[in-house]
Protein backbone atom coordinates (compact mmCIF):
# COMPACT_ATOMS: atom_id res chain seq x y z
CA UNK A 1 0.00 0.00 0.00
CA UNK A 2 1.45 3.50 -0.94
CA UNK A 3 1.57 5.93 1.84
CA UNK A 4 1.11 9.26 1.79
CA UNK A 5 1.46 12.59 4.06
CA UNK A 6 -0.61 15.09 4.34
CA UNK A 7 0.49 18.23 5.69
CA UNK A 8 -2.12 20.75 6.11
CA UNK A 9 -3.31 23.25 9.37
CA UNK A 10 -6.87 22.94 8.13
CA UNK A 11 -8.37 19.82 10.11
CA UNK A 12 -11.76 19.61 8.09
CA UNK A 13 -9.83 20.06 4.66
CA UNK A 14 -6.68 17.57 5.92
CA UNK A 15 -9.93 15.17 7.38
CA UNK A 16 -11.74 15.19 3.74
CA UNK A 17 -8.73 15.09 1.81
CA UNK A 18 -7.67 11.58 3.78
CA UNK A 19 -11.07 10.18 3.24
CA UNK A 20 -10.87 11.19 -0.55
CA UNK A 21 -6.85 9.39 -0.51
CA UNK A 22 -8.33 6.37 1.53
CA UNK A 23 -10.95 5.67 -0.59
CA UNK A 24 -8.49 5.02 -3.42
CA UNK A 25 -6.41 2.74 -1.51
CA UNK A 26 -3.57 5.01 -0.16
CA UNK A 27 -2.25 4.77 3.57
CA UNK A 28 -2.67 8.32 4.31
CA UNK A 29 -0.50 9.93 7.48
CA UNK A 30 -1.83 13.74 8.45
CA UNK A 31 0.36 16.15 10.04
CA UNK A 32 -1.35 19.50 11.04
CA UNK A 33 1.95 22.30 10.81
CA UNK A 34 5.30 21.15 9.32
CA UNK A 35 7.60 20.72 11.90
CA UNK A 36 5.29 17.51 12.52
CA UNK A 37 5.32 16.63 8.90
CA UNK A 38 9.12 16.37 9.25
CA UNK A 39 9.13 14.04 12.16
CA UNK A 40 6.35 11.87 10.61
CA UNK A 41 8.04 11.63 7.58
CA UNK A 42 11.23 10.60 9.28
CA UNK A 43 9.52 8.14 11.08
CA UNK A 44 6.92 5.88 7.89
CA UNK A 45 8.81 7.61 4.40
CA UNK A 46 5.95 8.12 2.71
CA UNK A 47 6.02 7.66 -1.09
CA UNK A 48 4.57 10.98 -1.70
CA UNK A 49 3.89 14.21 0.10
CA UNK A 50 0.93 16.92 -0.53
CA UNK A 51 1.61 20.35 1.88
CA UNK A 52 -0.21 23.18 2.41
CA UNK A 53 2.05 26.59 1.60
CA UNK A 54 0.52 28.98 4.23
CA UNK A 55 0.88 27.19 7.47
CA UNK A 56 1.47 28.72 10.96
CA UNK A 57 5.39 27.82 11.95
CA UNK A 58 7.53 26.67 9.00
CA UNK A 59 5.27 27.02 5.68
CA UNK A 60 5.64 24.80 3.18
CA UNK A 61 8.56 26.11 1.29
CA UNK A 62 10.63 25.92 4.35
CA UNK A 63 8.99 22.48 4.82
CA UNK A 64 10.65 21.74 1.40
CA UNK A 65 13.82 23.17 1.95
CA UNK A 66 14.29 21.14 4.53
CA UNK A 67 13.20 17.84 2.90
CA UNK A 68 15.94 18.93 -0.05
CA UNK A 69 18.62 19.07 2.64
CA UNK A 70 18.02 16.38 4.57
CA UNK A 71 19.64 12.68 3.03
CA UNK A 72 16.90 10.19 4.56
CA UNK A 73 13.45 12.08 3.31
CA UNK A 74 14.82 13.77 0.01
CA UNK A 75 13.70 12.71 -3.37
CA UNK A 76 10.39 11.79 -2.01
CA UNK A 77 7.53 13.25 -4.77
CA UNK A 78 6.31 16.92 -3.54
CA UNK A 79 2.93 18.28 -4.12
CA UNK A 80 1.85 21.80 -3.00
CA UNK A 81 -1.42 23.17 -2.16
CA UNK A 82 -2.03 26.81 -1.88
CA UNK A 83 -5.06 29.41 -2.18
CA UNK A 84 -2.87 31.39 -4.09
CA UNK A 85 -3.06 31.02 -7.95
CA UNK A 86 -0.63 33.97 -8.85
CA UNK A 87 2.15 32.65 -11.44
CA UNK A 88 5.18 34.17 -8.91
CA UNK A 89 4.22 31.08 -6.32
CA UNK A 90 3.80 28.39 -8.68
CA UNK A 91 7.30 29.56 -9.33
CA UNK A 92 8.81 29.87 -6.57
CA UNK A 93 7.50 26.64 -5.49
CA UNK A 94 8.83 24.63 -8.97
CA UNK A 95 12.18 26.40 -7.94
CA UNK A 96 12.58 24.79 -5.08
CA UNK A 97 11.57 21.28 -6.77
CA UNK A 98 8.04 20.90 -6.02
CA UNK A 99 6.49 18.00 -8.43
CA UNK A 100 3.03 19.64 -8.77
CA UNK A 101 0.83 22.63 -7.36
CA UNK A 102 -2.89 22.31 -7.00
CA UNK A 103 -4.79 25.71 -6.29
CA UNK A 104 -7.75 25.53 -3.39
CA UNK A 105 -10.29 25.10 -3.82
CA UNK A 106 -9.21 21.13 -4.87
CA UNK A 107 -11.09 19.26 -7.29
CA UNK A 108 -10.65 15.32 -6.24
CA UNK A 109 -10.31 14.55 -10.33
CA UNK A 110 -7.30 17.06 -10.12
CA UNK A 111 -6.07 15.91 -7.01
CA UNK A 112 -5.97 12.02 -7.62
CA UNK A 113 -4.74 12.37 -11.22
CA UNK A 114 -1.57 14.53 -10.04
CA UNK A 115 -0.90 12.23 -7.11
CA UNK A 116 -1.07 9.10 -9.54
CA UNK A 117 1.23 10.53 -11.89
CA UNK A 118 3.84 11.61 -9.44
CA UNK A 119 3.80 8.42 -7.80
CA UNK A 120 4.29 6.43 -11.29
CA UNK A 121 6.90 8.80 -12.54
CA UNK A 122 8.59 8.05 -9.43
CA UNK A 123 8.18 4.13 -9.62
CA UNK A 124 9.68 4.58 -12.96
CA UNK A 125 12.71 6.36 -11.30
CA UNK A 126 13.51 3.97 -8.55
CA UNK A 127 12.78 0.73 -11.29
CA UNK A 128 15.42 2.89 -13.58
CA UNK A 129 17.62 3.68 -10.75
CA UNK A 130 17.82 -0.44 -9.45
CA UNK A 131 18.06 -1.42 -12.94
CA UNK A 132 21.20 0.72 -13.38
CA UNK A 133 22.64 -0.24 -9.85
CA UNK A 134 22.06 -3.89 -10.23
CA UNK A 135 23.94 -3.31 -13.75
CA UNK A 136 27.45 -1.38 -11.79
CA UNK A 137 27.40 -2.41 -8.62
CA UNK A 138 30.64 -3.72 -7.56
CA UNK A 139 30.91 -7.77 -7.17
CA UNK A 140 30.98 -9.36 -3.97
CA UNK A 141 33.42 -11.54 -3.24
CA UNK A 142 32.14 -15.72 -2.31
CA UNK A 143 32.96 -15.24 1.12
CA UNK A 144 31.42 -14.96 4.38
CA UNK A 145 34.19 -13.18 6.11
CA UNK A 146 34.42 -10.12 3.60
CA UNK A 147 32.87 -8.17 0.62
CA UNK A 148 34.86 -5.85 -2.04
CA UNK A 149 34.45 -2.23 -2.08
CA UNK A 150 35.61 0.77 -4.02
CA UNK A 151 37.91 2.65 -1.83
CA UNK A 152 39.90 5.84 -3.26
CA UNK A 153 39.28 4.40 -6.53
CA UNK A 154 40.78 0.65 -5.33
CA UNK A 155 38.55 -2.44 -5.21
CA UNK A 156 39.31 -3.94 -1.57
CA UNK A 157 38.80 -6.57 0.29
CA UNK A 158 37.08 -5.24 3.23
CA UNK A 159 35.99 -7.45 6.63
CA UNK A 160 32.04 -7.53 7.08
CA UNK A 161 32.92 -6.90 11.31
CA UNK A 162 34.69 -4.07 10.02
CA UNK A 163 31.46 -2.26 8.66
CA UNK A 164 29.76 0.17 11.38
CA UNK A 165 26.61 0.87 9.64
CA UNK A 166 24.97 1.43 5.95
CA UNK A 167 22.30 4.19 4.84
CA UNK A 168 20.45 5.00 2.09
CA UNK A 169 21.72 7.74 0.60
CA UNK A 170 19.19 8.43 -2.68
CA UNK A 171 20.38 5.98 -5.05
CA UNK A 172 23.62 5.05 -3.77
CA UNK A 173 24.66 4.12 -0.19
CA UNK A 174 26.71 5.22 2.46
CA UNK A 175 29.18 2.84 4.44
CA UNK A 176 30.68 3.23 7.65
CA UNK A 177 34.06 1.49 8.34
CA UNK A 178 35.89 1.00 11.46
CA UNK A 179 39.03 3.07 10.69
CA UNK A 180 36.54 6.06 10.29
CA UNK A 181 36.25 5.91 6.20
CA UNK A 182 33.00 6.67 4.72
CA UNK A 183 32.12 4.93 1.45
CA UNK A 184 29.70 5.76 -1.06
CA UNK A 185 28.77 2.86 -3.05
CA UNK A 186 26.43 2.18 -5.90
CA UNK A 187 24.01 -0.79 -3.87
CA UNK A 188 21.22 0.00 -2.56
CA UNK A 189 20.35 -0.95 1.31
CA UNK A 190 17.77 -4.02 0.27
CA UNK A 191 21.22 -5.44 -1.84
CA UNK A 192 23.62 -4.83 1.37
CA UNK A 193 20.56 -7.20 3.49
CA UNK A 194 21.32 -9.80 1.31
CA UNK A 195 24.87 -10.31 1.64
CA UNK A 196 25.14 -9.54 5.28
CA UNK A 197 24.66 -11.65 8.48
CA UNK A 198 21.48 -11.22 9.61
CA UNK A 199 22.52 -12.16 13.16
CA UNK A 200 24.84 -9.03 13.25
CA UNK A 201 23.63 -6.55 10.57
CA UNK A 202 19.81 -4.99 11.67
CA UNK A 203 17.53 -2.36 10.36
CA UNK A 204 16.99 0.97 12.80
CA UNK A 205 15.15 2.50 10.12
CA UNK A 206 13.89 2.14 6.80
CA UNK A 207 17.17 3.89 5.56
CA UNK A 208 19.74 2.37 7.76
CA UNK A 209 21.20 -0.57 8.47
CA UNK A 210 23.33 -1.56 11.95
CA UNK A 211 26.10 -3.87 13.18
CA UNK A 212 24.40 -4.68 16.81
CA UNK A 213 28.39 -5.09 17.73
CA UNK A 214 29.30 -1.62 17.71
CA UNK A 215 26.50 -0.56 19.50
CA UNK A 216 27.33 1.78 22.86
CA UNK A 217 24.06 3.32 23.97
CA UNK A 218 20.79 3.75 23.58
CA UNK A 219 18.59 6.87 24.46
CA UNK A 220 14.79 7.37 24.32
CA UNK A 221 13.75 9.44 21.37
CA UNK A 222 10.11 11.03 20.12
CA UNK A 223 7.07 9.30 20.21
CA UNK A 224 8.86 5.75 21.84
CA UNK A 225 11.24 6.01 19.16
CA UNK A 226 14.81 5.23 20.25
CA UNK A 227 18.81 7.03 19.37
CA UNK A 228 21.39 4.69 19.17
CA UNK A 229 25.10 5.89 19.36
CA UNK A 230 27.65 3.65 17.34
CA UNK A 231 30.92 3.22 18.59
CA UNK A 232 33.56 4.45 15.97
CA UNK A 233 30.83 7.36 14.77
CA UNK A 234 30.40 10.71 15.81
CA UNK A 235 26.56 11.25 15.17
CA UNK A 236 23.63 9.22 16.47
CA UNK A 237 21.42 7.62 14.75
CA UNK A 238 17.47 7.51 14.84
CA UNK A 239 15.70 3.90 15.69
CA UNK A 240 12.09 4.52 13.91
CA UNK A 241 9.05 3.84 15.76
CA UNK A 242 8.78 0.81 13.29
CA UNK A 243 11.96 -1.01 14.59
CA UNK A 244 12.42 0.17 18.20
CA UNK A 245 9.97 -2.32 19.75
CA UNK A 246 11.93 -4.92 17.91
CA UNK A 247 15.29 -3.74 19.49
CA UNK A 248 13.78 -3.00 22.77
CA UNK A 249 12.95 -7.03 22.67
CA UNK A 250 16.12 -7.81 21.66
CA UNK A 251 18.61 -6.16 24.16
CA UNK A 252 16.10 -6.09 27.15
CA UNK A 253 15.23 -2.35 27.53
Amino acid sequence: MEKILLIEDESPLSNNLKILLEEEGYKVYQAANGIDGIKLAHEEIPDLIISDIMMPGLDGYQVLEIFNSDRIISGIPFIFLSAKAEMENFRAGMQLGADDYLTKPIKAPELLQAVKVRLKKHKALLAKAQKQHDKSSIPEKDSSEAVMLKVNDKIELVSKKNIICIEALGESSKVYLKNGQKIIVSKLLKLWQSVLPENEFIRIHRSTLININFIEKFEPWFQRSLKVYLKNTDMAFIVSKRYASKLKDIFSL
